[in-house]
């Protein structure tokens, strides 16, 4: 018989900071413990010295198929904090809104900072296209639309 019940718990972290719920994304406050429950459901938190307030991405609005492109993606920390290491989750959407799984990646930002070069297809079809990055501590977000021509 297995005891799939909640039981109620108090999580107590090394020090204060900023702390995130990684698996639904979310912020939880600057705190040293969280109360909380532990159930056969695994959680995930990570504790940051800063918060984070937004993603930036900054690359080329036009690009042509058959080249490449680079973007950067860099995390915007609350106040004065320095950025740290952080990992993005990187996808493309196509314009009929289907993620090409052949872009996607997970990126490791050295100092809150990374490039993700983007090696657009001859037979991408012109159109529209987003690219998306998640911090993954954090959950934040941030978009660029993308004009993708065809190739001369």
């Amino acid at each position: 018989m297995y005891d799939n019940d909640a039981r109620p718990a108090t999580i107590a972290f090394p020090a204060e900071g900023h702390l995130y719920d990684v698996i639904n994304g979310k912020y939880l406050g600057s705190k040293k413990e969280i109360n909380g429950e532990i159930s056969y459901r695994a959680q995930l938190y990570a504790i940051s010295p800063y918060r984070v307030r937004a993603l930036q991405i900054r690359g080329p609005d036009t690009c042509a198929a058959g080249a490449g492109a680079t973007f950067n993606i860099t995390v915007r920390p609350d106040g004065k904090a320095a950025a740290s290491k952080h990992v993005f989750r990187v996808e493309v959407v196509d314009p009929d809104g289907q993620n090409l799984r052949h872009y996607a990646a997970n990126v490791l930002a050295e100092n809150g900072s990374a490039e993700v070069a983007i090696p657009w297809a001859l037979n991408d079809r012109p159109g529209t296209y987003t690219l998306a990055a998640r911090d993954v501590m954090s959950g934040v977000k941030a978009e660029l639309r993308v004009k993708l021509k065809e190739a001369k």
